[in-house]
Parts: C-alpha cells; structure tokens; sequence
C-alpha cells in the first residue's frame, strides 16, 4: 500500500518547508498516547508522563483520537510560512467554524472516509447519524467525542485550544526549547537542497520509504493506508519534526496545501525494504541456525571449531553462514590462515526497532 504524489502539472515553486511549533507539539502528544512505538524517546516521555495531573490526563485521554494514527488537519499550516505557537493556536480560534468543524470530524474519525456536509453534521440528519454510527464502530470514545464536537462546536474549540495552551505550559515549552533549533536546522538543510537539486528529487529525500518513479511521474510513499494525491495546482508544505519517528504524515484536503510532516533525519537514513526484514527473520528461524547464532554471539568463532561444537559438518555450517551473511547478520574476519565469525551486533540491535519502523511509516 501507499499513498502517492501524482506529479503532473506540478509547479516546483509551489514546493515550501516550513517550521511548525504546533505540529510538533502533536507529534509529541502522539508519542506520548504511543510510547510503544517510539523506543528511542521513551525514558523522556516517561519523565513527561510522571508530571502531568489527574485533570490533564483525563483531557489528554478524551481528545487522543486526534493525534492518533490519522492526525487531525487542524494542526498543520495552512500557508507557506512559518509561524509561532500563539499565532498558530489564533489561526485554530479564527478559522470558519464550518472549515473547523469539518476538519476536527476528519481527525474524530481518524480515516479517509468522506465526513457527510457540516450542516447535516450539525442537524438532526441521516448524515449525522451515520458519523456518529462510524465513529463508535471505531470506538465508544471516538464516538463520545464525535458527539462533543457537534453538540457544540465552539465550545469544543475552546476546549481544545485551552488544552494545547496547557499543554505548552505542562511540557512543551520545554520540549521546544530543546528541539527547535534542530528542527531549523533541518528546514534550512532542505532548502539549501532546493537550491541545488530538483525539487522532486529532494521531496522523495523526505523519508526512507519514499520513491520516486519517474516514468510514471510519481513519488510513492510507504504506508498502511492507499490514496493518490494530484499535484497540479496545489502547494506541499514540508515540515521537519523531531518527534514523528518513525511515522511520516501526509495530509491532503482540497482547499488545503499538501502536508509531508517527516522526520528530521530521514533523509539520512538508508531506506530499509521490507524484504530485507523478511531476509533477516527467515535467516534467525530456523532452529539450527539460532543455535549457531547464539555461539557467534559470544566469541568470533571459525568454521571448524563451529561443526566440532555443533556436531554439523563443515559444508552444513558453511550453508547456515552463508544464509546469516546475505541478511547482514554476520561478519566474517581472516586472521592469518583462518576466518572468525562473528555477530553483526549492530544489525541485531536495530532488528527491532528496523522492524517496528517499517510496520509503522
């Protein structure tokens, strides 16, 4: 599956990166709803956790759905320029309230599906009826909020707003202070690239599992999710986040530019496919070679003295290794006469969060 930039008609000038204060405020809100899916950061959101109050907690648990999986449209920019954290959160205060609401509904949901006309959300309708029949298929607290949003719409604005100010006063104000020049950092990297690069090319640089397919003229995102999104006439507003790993976020509404909130060092990365997270399980399930992985993991050990302990011949042993050294598993070492093996360690420590990035992006 994956969600893809049709890039016909595209007009490179309409490709900008902007710092978002806001969007990474969500993206830390996300990490925060899912520790699980973000080992490198967990002892800090641990420290997060361990300072917010029961009052705090029980809105931040209410509204999650929209800074789940599928994040809410509302907290990413709208124009090509970067913006403060007060002039964002007055952008939420001043937006129509139909725009509004239609966009919260997108995130209440939390999928694709088309949200039936504001006015019919906001009347005794079918529509209505039906939002709130999808919402609480997802979940009884999706469909709770659901129905604080359109019960009253403004007072859920308020509600919403009150909770990012006291957000930034709990947590982030810190956190900013911590990541922003980093995030910087990285937007001017970008737009030094656009400067010498296509702009194509340096908007597939955006994240590992992006790539681009000139002949058909696309870029094609990896992600569970399928959709095609058309360029011609739009702006893609790029937006570094320090926090999003090892998500990438793509949001696309009609009278809205493109977003690609991705994650600061992406570009640095080496796109790791799934078929080689395949490889790699395949080479360490057969029980054989676990047991002679095991060995390796303690000592560099040759092929002989590996059929001697495993009471395998030289030729079996050289077909296990040879299975581990094609996963990247195993390095091999001539000292002399003899060849030691050993443990890829660095491999086997990424093994795990290699394969919850790829599950994830």
């Amino acid at each position: 599956m994956a969600v893809v930039l049709k890039l016909g008609g595209f007009d490179p000038a309409d490709f900008h990166v902007v710092v978002s204060p806001l969007s990474e405020m969500v993206a830390l809100l996300h990490a925060l709803a899912e520790p699980d899916h973000h080992l490198e950061a967990r002892a800090a959101l641990e420290d997060i956790s361990a300072t917010l109050t029961p009052v705090y907690l029980a809105d931040f648990r209410t509204l999650a759905p929209l800074w789940a999986r599928f994040r809410c449209r509302v907290f990413f920019p709208s124009e090509a320029r970067s913006l403060g954290l007060d002039e964002e959160l007055e952008r939420i205060a001043e937006m129509p309230l139909e725009q509004f609401v239609r966009l919260v509904a997108e995130g209440v949901q939390g999928s694709i599906r088309r949200v039936p006309p504001v006015p019919e959300l906001l009347a005794d309708t079918p529509g209505r009826e039906d939002f709130l029949s999808y919402c609480r298929a997802r979940s009884s607290i999706r469909r709770e909020l659901a129905e604080l949003l359109l019960d009253d719409p403004e007072g859920f604005r308020v509600r919403l707003l009150d909770f990012l100010r006291a957000t930034r006063e709990a947590f982030f104000g810190r956190e900013w202070a911590h990541v922003h020049d980093t995030i910087r950092r990285s937007a001017a990297l970008t737009r030094t690239r656009l400067q010498h690069a296509d702009p194509v090319t340096v908007m597939a640089q955006l994240s590992p599992s992006a790539r681009h397919v000139p002949e058909l003229h696309e870029i094609r995102f990896d992600k569970l999710q399928q959709s095609s999104v058309e360029l011609r006439g739009r702006s893609v507003i790029a937006v570094p986040s320090v926090r999003i790993g090892p998500h990438l976020t793509i949001k696309d509404d009609a009278d809205l530019p493109v977003v690609i909130h991705y994650a600061v060092h992406a570009a640095e990365q080496t796109p790791l496919e799934i078929r080689t997270i395949r490889e790699r399980l395949a080479a360490l399930a057969s029980e054989s070679r676990m047991e002679l992985f095991r060995h390796l993991s303690a000592e560099p050990i040759t092929t002989s003295e590996l059929s001697q302990r495993l009471n395998q011949s030289p030729a079996q042993i050289s077909r296990s290794l040879g299975v581990l050294r094609d996963a990247d598993l195993l390095v091999s070492e001539r000292r002399g006469k003899l060849v030691y093996h050993r443990v890829n360690m660095d491999r086997v420590i990424n093994l795990g969060p290699d394969i919850l990035s790829t599950l994830l992006r």
